[in-house]
């Protein structure tokens, strides 16, 4: 969506149909697809914002999978038709339930970004976990085996004597 909340225009092949590539609600830049290269999601495309930088917490935090991303500009264009059937209404008590109503799906709204931008911050420390678990099991094994490779000599030396 740009800052009128008018979606771009431009489209991204997503399992044999379009997609359209609107702008980040954050920034208000197109969004761009991309394919995975990390080992637990190689192959699959995502949606994210071109702001978003992987490693860099202080950086939009917009990205989304496939599936995730069709059904947020499916919200996207559900909202904009409720919002021209809201206003093309000339009572004023479903204008005014309308406007209420955008307003506490706006609340929720954002409410979810924040536990969808948690929860990728939590993936992100599990995945940091994992490779310090890697790092000090390569770590410890190379220990242990140099602590096997001591008590081998130690068991020759005594042979030999």
């Amino acid at each position: 969506m740009s800052a009128r909340g008018s979606p771009s225009s431009s489209t991204a092949g997503s399992r044999g149909n379009q997609v359209r590539l609107v702008d980040c609600p954050k920034c208000g830049v197109p969004v761009v697809k991309i394919r995975s290269k990390q080992r637990e999601t190689y192959g699959q495309f995502f949606f994210k914002c071109p702001n978003n930088i992987r490693e860099d917490l202080r950086t939009c935090r917009f990205i989304r999978s496939e599936k995730e991303y069709e059904s947020y500009v499916r919200g996207l264009e559900t909202k904009a038709i409720v919002e021209g059937q809201c206003f093309a209404d000339g009572n004023d008590l479903v204008r005014w339930q309308c406007v209420e109503l955008m307003q506490e799906t706006g609340k929720m709204k954002q409410q979810i970004d924040m536990a969808l931008a948690e929860i990728g911050n939590l993936k992100m420390q599990i995945s940091e976990m994992k490779q310090e678990k890697k790092a000090n099991f390569m770590h410890v094994s190379v220990a242990l085996a140099g602590c096997v490779g001591v008590v081998v000599g130690m068991l020759v030396l005594a042979m030999l004597k």
